[in-house]
C-alpha cells in the first residue's frame, strides 16, 4: 500500500519536533522524492537532500560525527587559546574594561559588568539608565537558568553570571550583553563567559 500525502506531513512533523533540520531521502534516481514529502518538508523548513541508494547511511553518519568531532575540537581550541591571552592581559596589567572591549568587539555586542545594586563596574561604551538596570538586576535574580535573555523596553540583553554559577545570585556580578546571545551565538556565548571566568577575582563590591 503506498504512502498517502498524510503520512509525509506525519512524519517530517515528527522530525521537526526532535530538533532535527534535515532529512535525507534515499532514491534509486534523482527527482523521484514524492512531491507530498517535498510539500510538507516546505512547510516546516526542514531541508531535504537526495541520496543515491548506492550511497550507505552508516557512511553519512560516520561523516557527520567527525565533522562534528572536528569542529568542536577547533572551538575548544580556540576557547583555550582566548583563556590564555585573556588571562595574560589580565596578568600584564589590563583593564577589565580593556578586557571587556575586546570581547564586545569580538562577538559584535556591547558587553558592560554590573552589580545586583545597580553598579558599573564596566560602564561599556555608555551607562545604563536606572528604569534599564532595575529590569536587568529583577530578571538576573528571577530567571529560572543563566545565561537568560531580558527586554528592557526596546533594547534585548543577554545576562551571564560571573564566576561560580552555584554562588548567590544576590552578592553576584553579572554580564550584560546587547542583543540575544542565548539561541544561535554558540561561539560568542563561549567568548562571553570567559570574560565572566576572570570578571570576578576577589569579594564583590556594591
Amino acid at each position: 500500500m503506498a504512502p498517502l500525502p498524510a503520512d509525509s506531513e506525519t512524519f517530517v512533523a515528527s522530525v521537526v519536533s526532535s530538533g532535527a533540520t534535515t532529512l535525507l531521502a534515499g532514491v534509486a534516481l534523482p527527482g523521484l522524492v514524492p512531491d507530498d514529502l517535498l510539500e510538507a518538508c516546505r512547510r516546516h523548513r526542514v531541508t531535504l537532500i537526495e541520496v543515491p541508494i548506492e550511497v550507505a547511511f552508516a557512511d553519512i553518519t560516520e561523516y557527520v560525527a567527525a565533522t562534528q568531532s572536528a569542529v568542536s575540537g577547533a572551538r575548544l581550541s580556540a576557547s583555550l587559546v582566548r583563556q590564555r591571552q585573556l588571562v595574560t592581559s589580565l596578568a600584564d596589567g589590563r583593564s577589565l574594561d580593556e578586557l571587556a572591549a575586546r570581547i564586545a568587539a569580538e562577538v559584535g555586542h556591547d558587553c558592560r559588568v554590573l552589580t545586583t545594586t545597580g553598579r558599573h563596574v564596566v560602564p561599556g561604551p555608555d551607562e545604563l539608565d536606572d528604569a534599564t538596570l532595575d529590569e536587568l538586576v529583577r530578571c538576573f535574580l528571577i530567571a529560572d537558568r543563566l545565561p537568560a535573555v531580558a527586554r528592557a523596553g526596546a533594547s534585548t540583553y543577554t545576562l551571564f553570571p560571573v564566576g561560580s554559577a552555584l554562588g548567590s545570585r544576590l552578592t553576584a556580578r553579572l554580564v550584560a550583553v546587547d542583543g540575544d546571545l542565548d539561541t544561535g551565538h554558540e561561539t560568542g556565548s563561549e567568548a562571553v563567559r570567559e570574560l565572566c571566568a576572570i570578571a570576578a577575582p576577589g569579594p564583590v563590591a556594591a
